[in-house]
C-alpha cells in the first residue's frame, strides 16, 4: 500500500528549461570512439575480406558444419562457426579470399580501420552496445538528469538504475567476449576481476554500492556537486559491471557459473534490494531535505515522490533481473534442443585457466 501525499500547494505550470549536457555529450561519444578503436585495432586478428569461404580441408568447428564451396559474406561465416561464444581469432579454420572480388588498390587507412571494425564484432553486438551508450547518455541528461538534480528522488533512482541495469550491460554485450579477453589478459588485472567478480562478492559489492548511493547524505553531495555527481555514477557504473560479469559469463575461466547458477545468482540480486525498497515504500515523511521543498514545483509531495521512487525502483529491478534470467533461460533450452551444451567450455576459458595456475598472480605481480 503506496500512501501518496498530495502537494497542498497550489502548482504552477511546471517548465523545465532544456539542458544540452555538454560533459555527458563528451563522454557518452568518447565511449563511442573507444569502442571503435578497441574493435578496429582487435579486428586485425579475425582479418577476413568482404567475400570469404571456408577452406576445404576444415569441415568442422564446434560442432557446427561449415558447408563447403560456398561463398559468405564475413559477418555471416563469424556467426555461423561460433555465434554462441567467439572464440579466439588464432583458432578460427584457415580463410581464403576470392581473388575476384580482391580490389586493384589498397584502401585508406580509414577504409581498412573501418573494414576491420566491421569485421572484429556482429551487427548485433554494435546495435547493444549502440543502445547501451544512448541509454547512459539519457541517464544523464535532460530531463532526467535535471529532475533528479532538483525535484525528485524517484528520477535519482532512475539515473542510477539506467546506468546498473540497462546501460552497462548492454554495453558489456555489445563487446565481443573474445575481445573482452583480451582486453581482461594483463596479469593484475584478470587477477583483480577473478577475485571481485566471484559471485558472492559482486552481490556484496553491488548491493552495498546501490544502498549506499542512495543514503541522504550521499544523495545531497551529489545533488550538489557535479565533480561527486560524476564519481557516484561512475562508482555505480563499475559496481554494475563487476555485478553482470558473472551472469553474462564474460571473464574467461573454467570457474564460470552454469546455468542454474546464474539463474540464481541474477534471482538474488532481485532480492537484496527488498529493504531499502519497503523502507521507502512505507515512509511518512521525507528523508531527503533537497527535495522537501522543490518536489511540489512537479505536482507531488516530497513524501509521495519517495514512495513512487521505492516501488517503481523495485518494480523495474525484478523486470531487468527476471527478464535477464528468463533469456537466459530460454538460450540454454535452444541449445539443448540443438544438441549443443549450454555451459560449454571455450579454448580461451582452458587457456586464461592454464596462465593462472601456471604461475601464482599476486597483485606485487
Amino acid at each position: 500500500m503506496l500512501f501518496l501525499v498530495a502537494s497542498k500547494h497550489p502548482v504552477a505550470k511546471f517548465s523545465l528549461p532544456y539542458n544540452l549536457h555538454l560533459l555527458d555529450l563528451a563522454i557518452t561519444l568518447a565511449a563511442f570512439l573507444l569502442y571503435y578503436i578497441v574493435l578496429a585495432h582487435h579486428g586485425k586478428e579475425i582479418d577476413s575480406a568482404s567475400r570469404v569461404a571456408a577452406h576445404p580441408s576444415n569441415t568442422q568447428r564446434n560442432e557446427l558444419e561449415v558447408p563447403h564451396a560456398i561463398e559468405l559474406d564475413a559477418e555471416t561465416y563469424k556467426d555461423t562457426i561460433d555465434n554462441r561464444y567467439p572464440t579466439d581469432p588464432d583458432d578460427l579454420p584457415e580463410l581464403y579470399v576470392d581473388d575476384d572480388d580482391e580490389e586493384d588498390e589498397e584502401p585508406g587507412w580509414l577504409a581498412e580501420k573501418n573494414r576491420l571494425f566491421w569485421a572484429a564484432s556482429s551487427t548485433r553486438e554494435k546495435f547493444y552496445f549502440t543502445l547501451g551508450a544512448l541509454t547512459l547518455y539519457f541517464a544523464n541528461s535532460w530531463p532526467l538528469a535535471d529532475l533528479a538534480d532538483k525535484y525528485s528522488i524517484l528520477a535519482h533512482l532512475m539515473q542510477h538504475l539506467y546506468i546498473a541495469l540497462i546501460a552497462v550491460p548492454l554495453m558489456l554485450v555489445g563487446t565481443p567476449r573474445w575481445v573482452f579477453g583480451r582486453l581482461t589478459k594483463p596479469r593484475f588485472l584478470d587477477w583483480t576481476l577473478s577475485k571481485v567478480t566471484r559471485s558472492f562478492v559482486a552481490t556484496v559489492i553491488f548491493s552495498i554500492t546501490m544502498v549506499s548511493t542512495m543514503l541522504p547524505p550521499i544523495v545531497s553531495a551529489e545533488t550538489s556537486s557535479w565533480l561527486f555527481h560524476d564519481f557516484v555514477h561512475l562508482w555505480i557504473g563499475l559496481a554494475a559491471a563487476i555485478m553482470w560479469i558473472p551472469a553474462l559469463k564474460l571473464l574467461p575461466g573454467t570457474r564460470q557459473l552454469t546455468t542454474a547458477g546464474r539463474i540464481a545468482y541474477l534471482f538474488t540480486q532481485s532480492l537484496l534490494p527488498n529493504v531499502p525498497a519497503i523502507v521507502l515504500v512505507f515512509s511518512r515523511h521525507s528523508f531527503y531535505p533537497m527535495y522537501a521543498k522543490t518536489a511540489a514545483a512537479i505536482g507531488i509531495s516530497a513524501v509521495a515522490d519517495q514512495q513512487l521512487a521505492g516501488a517503481v525502483g523495485k518494480i523495474f529491478s525484478l523486470l531487468v533481473f527476471w527478464g535477464a534470467a528468463v533469456g537466459i533461460l530460454l538460450r540454454a533450452n535452444r541449445d539443448e534442443e540443438l544438441g549443443v551444451d549450454p555451459d560449454l567450455i571455450t579454448w580461451d576459458d582452458v587457456e586464461r585457466e592454464f596462465e593462472r595456475t601456471s604461475k601464482k598472480v599476486t597483485p606485487e605481480n
